[in-house]
């Protein structure tokens, strides 16, 4: 079966996305759109992040996850992320300034 094909169910599927449909609709018939898209786009966050720690730790005890050490501590990935998120608010900011 060819690559492309076993993408076009998934690829299809969220073609359809009944609960964002919904959200659209409803938002573009407020006074405040963005408001309301702001907090859906903070819900999927908040959700995506919620059943990825649930994940991390159902598979804590794994088998295939014993073992491993991470090849660099997690302080450098955590300076990193806050950095880049720093550069990313000083580019906003300047772009909105100039």
């Amino acid at each position: 079966m060819p690559a492309w094909l076993e993408l076009l169910v998934p690829a299809t599927a969220s073609m359809f996305r009944p609960t964002l449909i919904a959200i659209l609709v409803l938002a573009l018939r407020i006074s405040h759109p963005i408001k309301i898209l702001v907090w859906f786009l903070a819900g999927g966050l908040l959700t995506t992040v919620a059943i990825g720690i649930a994940v991390v730790f159902a598979f804590q005890e794994a088998s295939f996850m014993t073992g491993s050490t991470p090849t660099v501590d997690p302080v450098i990935y955590l300076t990193m992320g806050l950095l880049s998120l720093l550069a990313a608010f000083v580019l906003v900011r300047r772009r909105s300034v100039g």
